[in-house]
This record gives C-alpha cells, sequence and structure tokens, in this order.
C-alpha cells in the first residue's frame, strides 16, 4: 500500500481527503484572539502567530483587492469582503502546512532560501539580484534579513508540503482492490482447548531420581534470592544520656587522648600599610616615604586606629579593607 501512496499520478480523492483534514484541525485547533493585542493574534495547535504577522498579511490581502479596484478600496467593501477572516484562514492553513511539513520530515535549507530570495524581481537591478537594494527595501518595510528569510522558509516549507500532499495518488489495479476487500471481510473459524498443569497432575507419576534429575538440570529456577538476617537493638542518646554518668576524670583522660582533635593550630591575624618605593626611584622619593612611614608608626604607637591609617594611607590593595591580610598559621 505504501507502494502505491509513493506513486505520483494526480488523485483528487487522496487531495479532497487531505482538505477535509485540514478542515478538521481548522475547527478543532485553532484559536484567535486579535482583541488583546498582549498575546497571540492566532494559534495553530500550540503555533502562535502574533500581531505583526496578521497585520502584514492582512495589509497585503488589502493591497491586493485594491489594486482590483483602481488603487483604493471603499471601506464598506473592504468589509463586506471579511479580508479578516480570509486572512485568518489564510495563516491558519499555511500553519497547518508547515506542521504537517515537520512531521513529514520535511525541510527548507539555506541555499533553497537564498535561491528563492535571488529570483525575486523587486530584489534585482539589470536583471540579477542587488545585495544592496534587498537591504533597502527590507529597511524600508521595517524588517530584516533575517526576519524576512525566516518567513520566507516558513512559506516555501508550506509550498513544499502541498506539493507532497497534492502528489500523492491511489493507483490500484482490480487484483488489489479484491485483495484489499477480501483481507477486510475475510473471516476465521478457530477451534481451541485449553489445557492447565492441574488437568494431568492424577495421571502422572514422579520418583525422586526424576526429581534430582530435572533439579540438577534446572536448578537455578528454584534458587531462592540471597538472604541476610539481622538481630538490632536501636538506642538513641535522648533514651540512656540521662541514665549515664562520666566522671570528670573519664572526661579529662579521653581529652588528653585525643588532644590533637581538638587543638586548633595558632593564627595571627595581619594588618599592613604598604608605601611604595622601587629601586628606580630618587633618593628623594624614598626619602619621603621612609618619613611618611614613621610618622604613621608614630600614630600607630599613639592609639590611633590602624585599620583606619591603613585606609587614609596604604597604596596597596587591601587599603580600603584596612589593610586586613586575614589570618596566617605558623608555617
Amino acid at each position: 500500500m505504501l507502494q502505491i501512496l509513493r506513486d505520483k499520478a494526480q488523485s483528487l480523492v487522496i487531495q479532497a481527503i487531505v482538505v477535509m483534514i485540514a478542515l478538521v484541525f481548522i475547527f478543532w485547533g485553532v484559536g484567535t484572539n486579535l482583541m488583546n493585542k498582549q498575546e497571540a493574534a492566532i494559534v495553530v495547535n500550540g503555533e502562535e502567530i502574533t500581531f505583526e504577522q496578521f497585520q502584514r498579511a492582512y495589509d497585503q490581502a488589502y493591497t491586493r483587492l485594491a489594486q482590483q479596484f483602481g488603487g483604493t478600496l471603499p471601506k464598506g467593501l473592504a468589509e463586506s469582503f471579511n479580508i479578516k477572516q480570509q486572512v485568518i484562514n489564510q495563516l491558519t492553513q499555511e500553519a497547518l502546512l508547515r506542521q504537517g511539513g515537520v512531521e513529514m520530515g520535511l525541510m527548507v535549507s539555506a541555499p533553497e532560501v537564498q535561491k528563492e530570495v535571488e529570483g525575486m524581481v523587486q530584489f534585482q537591478e539589470n536583471g540579477a539580484f542587488s545585495l544592496e537594494r534587498y537591504k533597502s527595501i527590507l529597511a524600508s518595510n521595517r524588517m530584516s534579513p533575517t526576519k524576512f528569510e525566516e518567513s520566507l522558509r516558513f512559506d516555501l516549507l508550506a509550498n513544499k508540503t502541498l506539493d507532497n500532499l497534492t502528489s500523492f495518488a491511489v493507483s490500484a489495479s482490480d487484483f488489489e482492490v479484491e485483495d484489499l476487500y477480501n483481507l477486510e471481510k475475510e473471516t476465521v473459524s478457530v477451534s481451541y482447548v485449553v489445557l492447565t498443569p492441574d488437568s494431568f497432575l492424577a495421571e502422572v507419576e514422579l520418583t525422586d531420581e526424576d526429581l534430582d534429575l530435572w533439579y540438577q538440570t534446572a536448578g537455578e529456577r528454584y534458587k531462592p534470592e540471597t538472604l541476610i538476617k539481622l538481630t538490632y537493638l536501636p538506642f538513641s542518646y535522648e533514651a540512656i544520656g540521662n541514665k549515664v554518668t562520666i566522671e570528670e576524670a573519664d572526661i579529662q583522660a579521653y581529652y588528653d587522648q585525643h588532644l590533637t582533635e581538638y587543638q586548633i593550630p595558632e593564627k595571627r591575624h595581619a594588618r599592613h600599610i604598604l608605601l611604595k618605593a622601587t629601586p628606580e626611584d630618587s633618593a628623594e622619593i624614598h626619602q619621603k616615604q621612609q618619613s611618611e612611614a614613621e610618622l604613621i608608626r608614630e600614630k600607630a604607637n599613639d592609639g590611633e586606629d590602624f585599620a583606619e591609617l591603613a585606609k587614609q594611607f596604604s597604596e596597596g590593595p587591601t587599603a580600603p579593607a584596612g589593610g586586613d591580610l586575614g589570618f596566617f598559621a605558623q608555617g
């Protein structure tokens, strides 16, 4: 049957079926929301069509219709054509075709999009594609090349899906039709008997040798899972803590035996004030830095806050933190 569907002859039956399926999707899988512009304008099976896409399609449809009436279209006449609903139907059908194309495994490649763009006469100059004209026309329509090509890719996917659907056909011989009819209408009469082991227990006699031989052959079937037997007594500190008395001497002895577990290495907290001077600096700079260092030391010895002195005088990166270098352990 699949081979028949692959034959590329035209078939009105298949095309009619495709249209019917599309109509089912339109009525059951589509939602419109043209009043609330904070949400999607149309949702088709979860695919959102934005208000920008709807408005662009509406403007194009309106312009095409107006051109048929000399470039202007009276408002009443436009409403009588129900352009809005026509655009909704068009966008919905295109979305359904795209979704169908994805399900069929169809895709549109970048070279296909490029070929389509370069073949559009509105982007050509002297019969050849012009990149500058392409960008200029898109810019005048407030659309980027990326966005335009993405929209074009969607259109090409819908067209490719439609081409594949309309190329399906059914071409069946009389023999194939008869064979399919017989397959669907064929009936089978079956007689059967249900047998259970219990029905034969009384008629079977087994000796110990038979059982031993069977066990040696299929003993793995009867091997039980490994089991572990445990005996345990649960208790908690809350349950026995107030019933146990520990002498001070026992605590001291335990502490002495595990002294290293409770020792905290000695650490020193360091701050510094950095005054920069390099061997390349002049003697005057060295003398100036030394004098300032002596002044800072006097202030610190007089009891001024070292952290504040570091913030005021230090030229190192720790100055904002009061010259704090953290804690250091021995070694």
